[in-house]
């Protein structure tokens, strides 16, 4: 298992022979390992004493990619840069790396968190899957206590509630009168939440979208016009 040390951190070498006639040896740096092309008639030996001739060229590259992912999750970058939202406001953070090997997730604010945890490579992102955990964990919470306050205000009953991980649908409504949710929905202006429930809930009494179906939608939510208005403009980004 080839390696090289930086400071306190050891990433392994990945060496990826080419079947071609190139004569050159390439080296690439990558947060998490030093990826090597080579001929194929470089010996393993050659290699190691290239990274060692190259070490502090290396270490100063791995540095400036550090740097820049550091700076991924600072309040100067564009606040919408993590595609994330909290109830339609952008969800930003800040984040510090530690020796840790996982993340936890704190609130500072409505939409700003404060995550700790280790650095990940640009691909995996790792603070920015934490923050899409904390965002399920408040779906979790919100969506049910919201469908709950809308049965109790429009006087329907349900059977189970589930909050779903869906790419096309915000939710549905079953024959056995249970209830499925995107966690996405908090992500959405919450009247856009409100309406997406108080449909579902309608569907209680009409399983279809008949004109007496949205006739009972507008009754119990005036503003579910505007609200599909706000879906048909933003949802598909919000659901790939």
């Amino acid at each position: 298992m080839h390696t090289v040390r930086f400071t306190s951190e050891e990433l392994p070498v990945e060496i990826i022979y080419s079947p071609h006639r190139h004569r050159t040896v390439s080296l690439e740096v990558h947060l998490d390992k030093v990826l090597v092309r080579a001929p194929h008639m470089v010996s393993a030996e050659s290699i190691d004493a290239l990274i060692e001739r190259r070490k502090s060229w290396l270490h100063k590259r791995w540095q400036a990619l550090q740097e820049r992912l550091q700076r991924q999750f600072t309040e100067e970058k564009d606040p919408s840069g993590t595609g994330l939202w909290l109830f339609g406001q952008p969800l930003t953070a800040d984040v510090k790396y530690t020796p840790m090997n996982s993340y936890t997730v704190h609130a500072k604010s409505d939409a700003h968190l404060s995550i700790h945890g280790p650095a990940h490579t640009p691909r995996d992102l790792g603070a920015q899957a934490a923050m899409v955990e904390w965002l399920k964990a408040q779906a979790m919470q919100t969506i049910p206590a919201r469908v709950q306050q809308w049965a109790a205000q429009i006087g329907a009953t349900y059977n189970k509630i589930r909050i779903k991980d869906q790419r096309s649908r915000w939710g549905s409504c079953s024959s056995q009168r249970n209830l499925n949710f995107n966690w996405r929905l908090v992500q959405v202006p919450e009247f856009v939440l409100d309406y997406v429930v108080v449909h579902e809930l309608c569907h209680l009494w009409e399983m279809n979208h008949s004109t007496r179906f949205w006739s009972l939608v507008g009754t119990h939510f005036p503003r579910y016009e505007e609200a599909r208005i706000w879906l048909r403009q933003n949802g598909v980004a919000l659901l790939h």
